[in-house]
């Protein structure tokens, strides 16, 4: 069978993929500061090169591991909802929670890029903007995915679908937070991810 010959935009795409893979996981092992992009070039088996062609820079890297692990998670939460296939507010909310205990073991590691990265952009206005920018597209993509859960049940919110994934992020992103520092009540932390969820639903979600 004949093989597929590499388009350059598909080759570019590959290089990509590859350089935020290794990055995710040099940062994991030496946070945001402490990686180097030439330990992430070696770990991808490019050069240093590569990263200022695809990215440009350090943090424009960080911006597309947090956005692969974003996006992954918006997969899992999709996956989740159809699942569950009556209209039950509540049972979307606990796989909703599901979803993002299933990420906790990554979630410490992300909740400290997460924190390095604001902290970058509270000091750097143009980071700042980007950040904004990313967060803004998060703040959409999460509620575009409520409305159709919503629409898909036949249920409708007593407040914009925004604002609840921004109520609901906010909350979680504090315990996780919370659940890094805290060995000992890590567990208790990451459990009440699905009380706020449940809460939520409850709250927000206009009876059928």
């Amino acid at each position: 069978m004949p093989v597929e010959k590499l388009t350059q935009e598909r080759r570019r795409q590959l290089t990509r993929d590859a350089l935020v893979e290794a990055a995710e996981e040099v940062f994991a092992q030496k946070g945001y500061y402490g990686a180097s992009l030439e330990e992430i070039a070696s770990a991808a088996g490019f050069t240093r090169g590569a990263i200022y062609s695809n990215f440009g820079s350090k943090e424009e890297l960080l911006f597309a591991v947090i956005d692969r692990f974003f996006e992954r998670q918006l997969e899992a939460f999709q996956a989740s909802f159809e699942s569950v296939p009556d209209r039950n507010p509540v049972r979307d909310a606990i796989s909703a929670a599901a979803v993002f205990q299933s990420f906790s073991s990554q979630s410490r590691t992300i909740t400290a890029m997460e924190l390095e990265l604001r902290l970058a952009a509270l000091r750097n206005p143009d980071v700042r903007k980007r950040l904004a920018e990313v967060e803004r597209r998060m703040s959409h993509s999460a509620a575009d995915l409520v409305e159709r859960e919503m629409s898909r049940h036949g249920l409708t919110l007593d407040m914009p679908a925004r604002d609840l994934g921004d109520i609901g992020r906010a909350a979680v992103e504090g315990l996780l937070q919370l659940a890094a520092i805290d060995d000992d009540e890590r567990a208790r932390y990451e459990s009440l991810i699905e009380t706020v969820f449940i809460l939520m639903a409850r709250a927000s979600v206009k009876p059928a």
